[in-house]
C-alpha cells in the first residue's frame, strides 16, 4: 500500500490511526490514503502531547519518546488512542519505533491500552549531506482474540491480542533533495492502457484502440434515431382545455336542439 510506504520513509501517518474522516484533510489523504505528519498533528490536541526518555522494549538504553494523544473517549477522561514514538537522538532524531495503541474499554476502571499496529526502522544509512536514513521498515499488525474462560459468559471471556500478519520494506538507492530530470514525471502510456483521470473525471482508452471506440460511438449516435422529446404536463394541460370546449360545443348543440324542437305555447 502506498502509505505504508509514506510511513516507512517517516513522511507520514497511518490512515488507520486518524479518527476523523480523511475527505476533512484532502483529497490527498481521501483519494490515496497518503496522510502527512503535519495533516495528522492538526487531528490531535497537541497540548497533552508528553515527552520523556525511555528504553526500547527489551532495550536498557533511553531514548526520547514522543507520546501523541487523541481526543478523549465520549464521557471519559482518557485519550480514545495513543502514538508512542522512540528516536534516536544520536542520528538525528531517527524514528526508531512507532506503537499506536487504542484504549480498551475506556469507561471501566479497569481500562488498559492495547497495541494493535507497530512500525520498527532500521539498518540507518548515512546519506552524502549527513542526514541519516533508516534502510528498513518492518510493519507488524495485531488483532484480539477472545479467550475461554469456563463459567464465564461470552462478554465476559478476555481479549487477547496477538500478532496476524508482518511486512517488511527495505530501501536502496536513497538520496534527498537531488535534482531530478522533469521528464521522469512524466506519463507516456502505451497504447491500449485505460485510463481514470481523477482531475477531469474522464476515462478513456489510449492509442488508436481509443480512437476507434470514439468513433464508433460517434457512428452510433448519428445512426440512431433522435430521442424523443418529453411531452410534458403542457400536453395534458392543452388535452384538458380541449375536452372541456369539446364538452361545452355538445351541450350547448344539445340544448339548441330541444329549444327548436319544442312547440309553440
Amino acid at each position: 500500500m502506498a502509505w505504508r510506504f509514506e510511513v516507512g520513509r517517516g513522511g507520514g501517518a497511518s490512515p488507520d490511526s486518524v479518527t476523523v474522516p480523511l475527505v476533512k484533510l484532502g483529497s490527498r489523504a481521501e483519494k490515496a490514503g497518503l496522510v502527512s505528519w503535519r495533516d495528522y498533528l492538526s487531528t490531535l490536541p497537541l497540548k497533552s502531547a508528553q515527552g520523556t526518555r525511555e528504553p526500547l522494549p527489551g532495550g536498557t538504553t533511553p531514548f526520547p519518546l514522543l507520546i501523541l494523544n487523541h481526543p478523549p473517549v465520549s464521557g471519559g477522561r482518557l485519550p480514545i488512542r495513543r502514538d508512542r514514538i522512540w528516536f534516536d537522538d544520536g542520528r538525528g532524531y531517527l524514528p526508531l519505533r512507532l506503537e499506536s495503541q487504542m484504549l480498551e474499554d475506556g469507561l471501566s476502571k479497569d481500562s488498559r491500552y492495547v497495541t494493535d499496529s507497530i512500525v520498527e526502522w532500521g539498518d540507518p544509512v548515512l546519506l552524502r549531506d549527513g542526514t541519516s536514513f533508516a534502510g528498513t521498515a518492518l510493519f507488524r499488525h495485531f488483532t484480539p482474540t477472545s479467550t475461554v474462560q469456563e463459567g464465564a459468559s461470552l462478554k465476559d471471556w478476555p481479549l487477547r491480542y496477538y500478532e496476524v500478519n508482518s511486512s517488511k520494506l527495505r530501501f536502496s538507492n536513497m538520496r534527498l533533495n537531488e535534482p531530478l530530470d522533469s521528464s521522469l514525471f512524466t506519463i507516456n502510456p502505451p497504447p491500449g492502457t485505460h485510463v481514470l483521470d481523477e482531475v477531469n473525471h474522464e476515462m478513456y482508452i489510449t492509442g488508436s484502440a481509443g480512437e476507434q471506440l470514439h468513433k464508433m460511438a460517434l457512428q452510433l449516435r448519428n445512426d440512431l434515431p433522435p430521442p424523443e422529446r418529453s411531452r410534458g404536463p403542457w400536453l395534458w394541460f392543452v388535452a384538458a382545455i380541449a375536452v372541456v370546449v369539446l364538452g361545452a360545443g355538445v351541450w350547448f348543440y344539445c340544448r339548441r336542439s330541444r329549444l327548436l324542437r319544442r312547440p309553440a305555447q
